[in-house]
């Protein structure tokens, strides 16, 4: 071979092998960028033809035809290549999957609904550590309002990184705003009361790689029933680069809410009932801040800004342990102002629900001083009262008429879709709402309607009864899920659906 060719063909070599160790440095190089700095930082700007020109140089290394080629640049080589072609009129689908509760389960919530709650026993190990953690930890406010930790089963938790998934989630999101505009402005208002009110705040760039911290998903769920009907939940389910997620690290707590059976006995005891809703209750409780970077969303109002990072300040939904330090505190604030307000700390340590109250006193004059007495002590709090109902027309005069709430009032079981269970207080009249479907008459169906009529007090057991014999009717004739029944069945079914 002539020398001047086997040098051209070394350096054509060796250009090849200095161009491949400088794309594998750069990969390296890449993998440690920090995601949160590149999208907070990067810019997209447009060259102009010459700029475009000058950024090239004159080398360039090729290799078999369709191959991909090296182009030399003043930021060094780049390689570029053909992708293959994507037909423009291509399809999108979108799928919707609404998972139903498993029908045994239903079912056994079904018969075991008339037995007799069991006493309270002793705390488990887990959550007796969790009482544990919210009394060593929790404060108070000159404000009066507490301050709560997040209880972790170890600290400082080993979640590893969790940006990548967040800003995923988080692009999903956006394109979902520019496809519903309506949608995507409900959820900027959501946003901006959060920020409005303090319960989330803008991180401090210095902030963004000085700590350990965690970032959620956040979507949004639609209750019609509620004055405000978007709400924000945040998925801390979601897992990090460990497979590990933010709720797969704390305590849940001890289930703190009134067994329904007893609450509703207690409703219904006396003469005269009422009930009211914490406004916003979890997010009247303020988060430890040496732990709100385990709260950290990706957020910005327009596709044009550039995305942020924010803390969320407060208890939050989706987090398995906020019922827990809702309730606990709600029950502390009972407990520390239990001498300024005796009457409403009785009522809140065994009459509340969730962010509800929901208890009964024999006279209107006893409704009047404990309802005073319920607003003192939330208020001390940092809480408030809304949506209250009353069968006392005395009662209702001394409520502020943007307080009242003359709808019906829902009580559900929420581990399963049910046929609803209300109290109308204009008439004081307890009542269900039912509606059963036009499907097809199978054992499925019939069995799936059933198990969902909830009635802890029992005031349907002639109803249940009738139900509990088609049941056992259904059984005998030793049916598959999804065969039609008998025509005696089917008339059985019709009769019990008119009931209903």
């Amino acid at each position: 071979m002539a020398p001047t060719k086997e040098n051209e063909l070394k350096s054509l070599q060796g250009k090849r092998q200095s161009l491949f160790l400088r794309i594998q440095r750069l990969y390296n190089d890449s993998r440690n960028l920090d995601d949160e700095t590149v999208c907070k930082n990067f810019k997209i700007r447009y060259n102009t033809l010459e700029e475009t020109r000058q950024l090239f140089g004159p080398n360039k290394v090729e290799g078999s035809p369709g191959s991909p080629i090296a182009l030399e640049t003043t930021l060094g080589y780049i390689v570029m290549s053909e992708i293959p072609h994507v037909a423009a009129n291509c399809e999108t689908h979108s799928f919707c999957l609404i998972e139903e509760p498993p029908l045994d389960k239903a079912l056994e919530k079904f018969w075991s609904m008339e037995e007799v709650p069991s006493p309270s026993v002793s705390l488990n190990k887990d959550d007796a550590k969790c009482e544990e953690l919210f009394v060593s930890t929790v404060k108070r406010e000159p404000s009066g309002k507490y301050i709560v930790s997040l209880p972790f089963k170890e600290f400082p938790p080993n979640l590893g990184s969790s940006f990548q998934n967040a800003f995923r989630r988080y692009l999903a999101l956006e394109r979902k705003f520019r496809s519903m505009p309506a949608f995507h402005q409900s959820y900027c208002d959501a946003i901006q009361d959060f920020i409005d009110q303090g319960h989330m705040s803008l991180v401090e760039p210095h902030r963004l790689n000085s700590e350990s911290s965690f970032y959620i998903p956040h979507h949004a769920i639609f209750k019609e029933s509620t004055s405000t009907p978007l709400r924000v939940v945040f998925d801390d389910s979601a897992k990090g680069s460990k497979l590990l997620s933010l709720n797969d690290v704390l305590y849940t707590g001890e289930k703190l809410q009134t067994d329904i059976v007893s609450l509703l006995l207690n409703f219904r005891l006396f003469a005269v009932a009422m009930t009211a809703d914490v406004r916003q209750m979890y997010r009247q409780i303020w988060l430890n801040p040496d732990l709100r970077c385990f709260q950290r969303i990706l957020w910005r109002f327009s596709i044009n800004e550039l995305l942020q990072t924010y803390e969320i300040n407060v208890v939050s939904f989706g987090v398995k342990a906020s019922p827990f330090l809702a309730l606990r505190t709600v029950k502390q604030l009972a407990s520390d102002e239990s001498r300024n307000f005796p009457l409403a700390s009785g009522i809140v340590n065994r009459d509340t629900y969730m962010d509800d109250v929901v208890t009964s006193v024999p006279t209107s004059k006893e409704a009047i001083a404990l309802y005073r007495d319920l607003i003192g002590l939330f208020r001390a709090g940092g809480f408030s009262l809304a949506k209250w109902t009353t069968n006392s027309n005395e009662l209702l005069s001394e409520i502020l008429e943007p307080e009242r709430c003359f709808q019906p009032v829902e009580f559900s079981n929420d581990s399963l879709k049910v046929l609803g269970f209300q109290w109308h207080p204009q008439t004081d009249l307890l009542g269900f709402k039912i509606s059963v479907p036009d499907i097809e008459c199978t054992k499925r169906n019939i069995l799936s309607i059933i198990a969902r009529i909830w009635d802890p007090l029992g005031l349907l057991a002639p109803v249940t009864l009738y139900a509990k014999l088609l049941i056992r009717e259904i059984w005998v004739q030793k049916l598959s899920w999804d065969d039609p029944v008998s025509a005696d069945i089917q008339k059985i079914w019709s009769l019990l659906k008119r009931k209903l």
